[in-house]
């Protein structure tokens, strides 16, 4: 066999992959689709199925589904699974069509019409396998009440967090919805809640305190007793460093903002302006003179001719021939993206995974063709190791969508 021909036998297999992993179904609102090339590597799983004026029946989740990639649409189910070349997608009406051809046989040619709603939710599938059969309609479920509010409170919105510059994002954490395996010929993953996929924002800030004092004068003291007076050697102090470490900051949770719904898209332009900031730049000494506390000194007792010194008189002695004490204070700040998700396999097995990327600078780009509900900054994080990460806003700035190390991460709402 071929390599060529064990590409198709792959790709079911991806899908098939990430119809154990997502367990449920698709539902109406998990994606929005404007153009055809939102829908490459999305699965769809219906629900319901009906052939008009004969018969209707509820699925099972994984029973029917329908994953669409570049050139192919793979089908599963009873009587209709095969793999079908997309001739090409077309807009119309009322969302979509496919037409298709069965790649072992040409003559064998079909459709899938793509039905949405107003706001690019998609409603239902209507699959014909050729001119000989009867079309098929498959239903999307709506979400239901009680996982909406849960996801809702769960899932970060794409309009939901506004970020007027680099600086707003530290200390964040961001959940998205749905992962896209850019690196697995865009395969799209719906996330769950028991995924724990999160994005964080980190800034470290260490502070470096010295404290140095400078070496003490020796003093004579008179013994009154023996009527001589004794040299007292004080030693040295050796500098002092203390080390602070400011704690990570958390996320604060924000107020989330009303959903918002149908979107008007431009042709993508690039993105065309551009500033840039170096984090590094953060990290920076800063020297204060910071004067020894003033201490008001009680009142001096009467000291007996025929005694020695007290304790307490050898004590405020030392202290008038301190000199004022200098502290030097290094202020290092140090920018972090740290990426948390659980894998699960199929075996059953699953596996906490961590990752920290230590950002060196970052690049902000706008598209200034953008439409009002578009992706119009563009953030890049350039990394003192691999990247770099893209940062995605709307023209509100509010989280859309990023991508880290072959994935990209969409926001509920997408």
């Amino acid at each position: 066999m071929r390599i060529k021909n064990l590409f198709p036998l792959f790709i079911c297999f991806l899908f098939a992959t990430h119809i154990i992993a997502q367990e449920q179904y698709s539902y109406m609102t998990d994606r929005i689709f404007l153009k055809q090339t939102d829908m490459i590597g999305y699965n769809f799983v219906p629900d319901f199925m009906e052939i008009p004026n004969e018969s209707d029946a509820e699925l099972k989740v994984g029973e029917y589904s329908f994953g669409i990639t570049t050139n192919n649409l793979f089908v599963e189910g009873k009587d209709i699974k095969g793999v079908y070349s997309v001739n090409n997608i077309d807009k119309v009406e009322y969302g979509f069509i496919f037409k298709l051809m069965n790649a072992r046989d040409p003559t064998v040619q079909g459709h899938l019409k793509v039905i949405q709603n107003k706001y690019g939710h998609v409603e239902a599938l209507v699959f014909k396998k050729s001119t000989k059969e009867k079309e098929i309609i498959f239903h999307l479920p709506r979400v239901p009440k009680s996982l909406r509010l849960k996801e809702k409170a769960y899932f970060t919105d794409r309009w939901e967090m506004v970020n007027q510059d680099v600086d707003s994002l530290w200390g964040k954490s961001i959940y998205p919805f749905i992962k896209i395996h850019k690196d697995e010929k865009n395969v799209q993953e719906r996330l769950q809640q028991a995924d724990s996929t999160s994005i964080t924002f980190v800034e470290k800030v260490t502070i470096i305190e010295k404290k140095q004092k400078k070496k003490k004068k020796k003093k004579k003291i008179k013994n009154i007793e023996l009527g001589e007076e004794e040299e007292e050697v004080i030693a040295e102090i050796e500098e002092e460093v203390v080390e602070l470490v400011e704690e990570e900051p958390v996320a604060v949770a924000e107020e989330k903002k009303p959903a918002r719904r149908a979107p008007q898209r431009r042709k993508f332009q690039g993105y065309n302006s551009s500033n840039s900031r170096d984090l590094e730049e953060e990290e920076e000494e800063v020297v204060e003179e910071v004067p020894a506390p003033v201490v008001k000194p009680a009142p001096r007792p009467i000291i007996d001719a025929g005694a020695s010194p007290s304790a307490e008189e050898l004590e405020e002695a030392e202290e008038e021939s301190n000199e004022e004490e200098k502290k030097k204070v290094k202020i290092v700040k140090e920018y972090f993206i740290n990426l948390r998700t659980i894998l699960t396999y199929d075996d059953g097995g699953s596996e906490d995974k961590k990752w920290t990327y230590q950002v060196k600078k970052v690049v902000e780009r706008e598209d200034k063709s953008a439409g009002p509900d578009e992706e119009r900054y563009q953030m890049e994080f350039t990394l003192k190791k691999g990247g770099p990460i893209y940062l995605y806003l709307t023209g509100e700035r509010t989280i859309s969508a990023i991508e880290i190390d072959g994935k990209k991460y969409l926001m509920r709402g997408n």
